[in-house]
């Protein structure tokens, strides 16, 4: 177990640990048990060597001239979670989410261009059953940490403005989950970690 602080919030997290369901605790729990992992040597920190921190979260206005240039209405969930952070660097340890700005931006076309070269390479018929768009509208949101991996988000279809899933395409089979889900299940993985490290840690003492 440890506590530590995230945002003004305490952080304690432990094997028994509820997952919030809430953005802010959330991030506060994925950002913290993050950055513990990689105090700790079991994640490598940020390329300049610092550790993730939450970033001033995106205006309505930063929102909607990234769903301008990319011609799609955002998920609801990547909305929320753009209004506390606009965009985060490993956020979970192992994948970054891109910033507004960077959503449609500079570097866009590079990002679609794998998104395709994914989509067209796996099989039509072992898609996930919950993809109802074509593949090519999808938007890649979050990149992973040195490898090509991505979280692929649904745009927003419903009337209801009801998440959608994400696709994490480093996986197979790729998970049906929301983007929230998704965070949640790396929270979970990360304080699975933390628990295993110090389990280790006090039998070691106890030996």
């Amino acid at each position: 177990m440890y506590t530590d602080s995230a945002g003004g919030r305490d952080v304690t997290l432990d094997a028994g640990t509820h997952v919030p369901d809430d953005w802010a605790g959330l991030l506060a729990a994925l950002i913290e048990s993050t950055r513990h992992l990689m105090k700790l040597g079991l994640l490598a920190p940020l390329e300049n060597g610092s550790l993730p921190s939450l970033r001033p979260p995106a205006t309505p206005a930063q929102i909607a001239e990234a769903e301008g240039r990319l011609g799609e209405r955002l998920d609801v969930h990547v909305r929320e979670l753009l209004q506390h952070t606009n965009g985060c660097d490993r956020l979970d340890g192992e994948f970054s989410l891109l910033s507004c700005e960077e959503l449609g931006g500079p570097d866009w076309t590079k990002r679609v261009e794998l998104r395709d070269a994914y989509w067209e390479s796996w099989p039509r018929d072992s898609w996930p059953t919950s993809l109802h768009v074509d593949p090519h509208r999808l938007i890649p949101i979050m990149v992973a940490y040195g490898t090509r991996s991505e979280i692929h988000s649904t745009p927003a279809t419903d009337p209801l403005d009801l998440p959608r899933p994400v696709y994490d395409v480093g996986l197979d089979p790729v998970p049906d989950q929301t983007l929230k889900q998704a965070l949640q299940t790396s929270l979970r993985l990360n304080i699975e970690q933390l628990a295993g490290h110090y389990d280790s840690s006090q039998e070691q003492e106890r030996a």
